[in-house]
């Protein structure tokens, strides 16, 4: 029998298309804005946004949605479709073939390091922050201006980007570092105009929460106690579930500073609207010795940053895929964002 989505052929007793991953028996193709397409658990700003990459998906991708399968099979508009990204690998890096190179370049490199990284998720995830962080290092490393730009954006000095990386940890023994699986999203070393060594390890979020697991290692303990960065006993505080991966970015971040370069910085970068996230970040800030080392930034202000760069033209296109909900406001015919606190 035929698909009825993409007309391949279905073996028979096969609950699923091998090529679309479409169920046997799909319905007719949905819009992007059909409920079907949604999650009905997302909160508001999770679901204006899933909205934004069905829209982006369908009219600036011109590809099909994928499905998820676990207990059910449902089609979330959000995903894209297996045969899509087979044809086009490139669909979830706005189509750039440079930033596809990258990603084919880093993936293997940090799966051999034992990095943990979802590839399929990298690939057909369009609300997953992964590819966000992917596609905006690919871009930094081709900044010719791209010094400026982290000075810039981050207020350091930075004379000279050394390099950029995503999914990215010191390369030390385990032990050395937290003892556990930690990396930074991002990753940007640099040399500053007096010759010393700088690292920005960044955090990146879209709209999914923070990890709400709680991790406590005697290892923890021991950095936080020993390294400088916390407050006494911050411990207490960050091991709670809201700040706990924060908390664990912060350690990493510190352990390089004493191992690799001579100055760190932990990176934030999330939603304007994001009030969750901001709340966890002033929470870990409030435990630092030293608040300067956790610099919260929020993705319109990247965005603001790079329109001014060599690489503009990215930034333009990052803001209308992930930022720009003015087409679901034309088609809806309303505010579609959630109203929530604005971080400014």
């Amino acid at each position: 029998m035929d698909c009825t989505r993409c007309k391949a052929t279905v073996e028979s007793g096969s609950r699923f298309c091998g090529f679309c991953g479409a169920p046997a028996a799909v319905e007719a193709r949905l819009n992007w804005d059909d409920p079907k397409l949604a999650v009905a658990s997302d909160p508001p700003l999770r679901r204006t946004y899933r909205l934004l990459q069905s829209w982006y998906r369908e009219h600036v991708l011109g590809a099909d949605y994928g499905y998820t399968h676990g207990k059910t099979t449902r089609p979330v508009g959000s995903l894209l479709a297996p045969d899509a990204v087979a044809s086009d690998r490139a669909l979830n890096f706005f189509d750039d073939r440079s930033i596809l190179d990258y990603v084919d370049h880093r993936v293997p490199e940090v799966q051999a390091a034992s990095g943990t990284l979802e590839e399929h998720r990298l690939r057909h995830n369009m609300l997953s922050s992964m590819p966000m962080a992917f596609s905006f290092v690919a871009a930094l490393r081709q900044a010719e201006d791209r010094a400026r730009i982290v000075s810039q954006l981050f207020g350091v000095d930075c004379a000279e980007v050394i390099e950029v990386f995503a999914e990215w940890t010191p390369n030390r023994p385990s032990a050395e570092l937290l003892n556990d699986r930690t990396a930074f999203d991002a990753t940007i070393l640099y040399r500053s105009s007096t010759g010393t060594t700088g690292l920005i390890g960044i955090e990146t979020k879209y709209t999914e929460p923070l990890s709400q697991r709680k991790y406590l290692k005697d290892r923890y303990v021991q950095v936080t106690n020993d390294c400088g960065w916390f407050r006494p006993s911050a411990e207490t505080a960050l091991v709670a579930s809201k700040t706990n991966q924060l908390w664990r970015n912060a350690m990493l971040a510190a352990v390089s500073e004493r191992l690799i370069v001579d100055e760190a910085r932990l990176a934030i970068i999330g939603l304007d609207q994001d009030a969750s996230l901001w709340k966890s970040a002033d929470a870990l800030t409030a435990q630092m010795a030293k608040p300067e080392r956790i610099l919260s930034r929020t993705w319109e202000s990247v965005v603001e940053s790079l329109s001014s760069s060599s690489i503009a033209s990215f930034a333009a296109l990052f803001n209308e895929r992930y930022l720009d909900t003015s087409p679901l406001d034309r088609a809806q015919g309303g505010s579609a964002v959630a109203s929530v606190v604005s971080r400014c």
